[in-house]
């Protein structure tokens, strides 16, 4: 991922999957070293209410380019 202005991370590479959610934390790293790792609950990625957002961010991605 990377970071633009507003303080918005963008992932360059779309994650493929076949389920329709998924879990994760946030990792901060530098030179493949672990520097933080997010705490608490893992996070939920629910596929199916995405759909309109993958298009705004896509939006919001080519207006930062």
């Amino acid at each position: 991922m990377r970071w633009t202005e507003g303080h918005v991370w963008v992932l360059d590479e779309a994650i493929q999957t076949q389920q329709p959610h998924f879990t994760y934390k946030y990792v901060l790293m530098e030179d493949d070293e672990i520097l933080k790792w997010e705490s608490g609950i893992d996070r939920i990625a629910d596929l199916e209410l995405l759909p309109d957002l993958t298009k705004k961010t896509s939006d919001f991605v080519k207006k930062q380019q």
